[in-house]
């Protein structure tokens, strides 16, 4: 048997983002804002590959703050919440959904890291693995628009503020 890809396995692919994936990974030079959706696509990746439901959180939650936040002192819960919805959400009930995945993921990463204590909800879990991702793929689509990390941040709060 000869496994082979046909035209609509092209397509499911391209409508999943892989093909804007793979081309990115196969640039030998990046803008800054590539270069931060790579790191965050390799951040995710440790979550997705993690054994231990923790550090799927905790991988989680550094490949969206890689992506997302400007700098280590924006609020996490507040500033990468709206972000993350407007990136991944595509309506206010999807968005608020995203917000609220984000907020439980947060609760649940903070008693692992800081009190040694587990709170498994894996469908929080799997729910924010899927949003960051989302995110990311929706950034490295903006690729073609914006160079800078900065500028990438200033068209989504512009977007987030103007609707």
């Amino acid at each position: 048997m000869v496994w082979s890809i046909n035209d609509a396995d092209l397509k499911l692919h391209e409508g999943a983002g892989l093909l804007r994936v793979g081309a990115l990974m196969g640039k030998r030079e990046r803008t800054e804002l590539e270069s931060v959706c790579v790191s965050a696509l390799r951040v995710l990746d440790k979550s997705i590959t993690a054994s231990s439901l923790d550090d799927r959180l905790v991988f989680t939650f550094s490949a969206a703050e890689t992506l997302l936040l400007k700098d280590p002192n924006e609020p996490i819960q507040a500033l990468m919440g709206l972000r993350l919805a407007y990136l991944a959400g595509q309506n206010p009930k999807e968005r608020k959904a995203i917000v609220d995945h984000l907020r439980k993921g947060y609760l649940m990463r903070s008693l692992y890291l800081h009190h040694g204590r587990s709170k498994r909800e894996m469908e929080v879990v799997r729910e924010l693995v899927n949003e960051v991702r989302l995110a990311i793929l929706h950034a490295i689509a903006e690729t073609a628009h914006y160079r800078s990390k900065a500028e990438f941040m200033a068209a989504i709060e512009q977007q987030i503020l103007t609707g």
